[in-house]
C-alpha cells in the first residue's frame, strides 16, 4: 500500500497504518519525490511548470474545486467592480484559495504550487478552467501522462 502525502507529510490513520488508495485515477506521481516536495529542484521556466502543475491537479475532484475556486473569485471581483467595496477582492482571494487548497489537502494530499510559484499558478490555474471549459483539457493531460511516461517534463 503506497503512502500518500499531505501537505509534506505522510498521512497515516490513527492506528499508524499508511493511508489506503482511493482508487480516484490520477497522474502518477514523478519518480523520486512528489511534485510539489520542498526538496524538488525549482523549476526554472514555464514550459516545464505546466507538466508539473498538471500532475498536481491530476484528480478530476481536485481540478473540480479549483474550477469553483476560480468562479467564486471572479464573482467577487466582479462584485467589487460593481460595489466599489475592497473588501470583496478579499473574499475574491479568499473563496479562491479556499477551495483550491481544500483540493490539494483532502483530494490530492499534495501542496499546492502557490506556495513556490505563486504567478505561474495563477496563470497555470486560469489556463486549465479556461481549457476545461474549451474542452480541451483532456488532451493536455494526456501530453503530461506521455512525458511522465517517457521521463521527460
Amino acid at each position: 500500500m503506497r503512502e500518500e502525502l499531505m501537505w509534506g507529510r505522510r498521512a497515516k490513520r490513527a492506528s499508524g497504518e499508511p493511508a489506503p488508495e482511493s482508487g480516484v485515477p490520477r497522474l502518477p506521481a514523478p519518480r523520486g519525490s512528489m511534485p510539489h516536495s520542498p526538496r524538488s529542484a525549482r523549476i526554472g521556466d514555464y514550459g516545464a511548470f505546466w507538466p508539473y502543475y498538471l500532475e498536481a491537479h491530476g484528480r478530476p475532484l481536485n481540478r473540480a474545486l479549483h474550477f469553483v475556486g476560480t468562479a467564486v473569485s471572479f464573482a467577487f471581483i466582479l462584485a467589487f467592480l460593481v460595489a466599489g467595496d475592497p473588501w470583496l477582492l478579499l473574499g475574491a482571494a479568499l473563496g479562491g484559495y479556499a477551495f483550491a487548497w481544500a483540493g490539494h489537502a483532502i483530494v490530492e494530499r499534495n501542496r499546492p504550487a502557490t506556495f513556490r510559484y505563486p504567478l505561474w499558478s495563477l496563470v497555470s490555474d486560469l489556463r486549465m478552467c479556461a481549457l476545461a471549459l474549451a474542452g480541451r483539457l483532456g488532451p493536455e493531460l494526456a501530453r503530461a501522462r506521455a512525458a511522465r511516461a517517457h521521463g521527460s517534463e
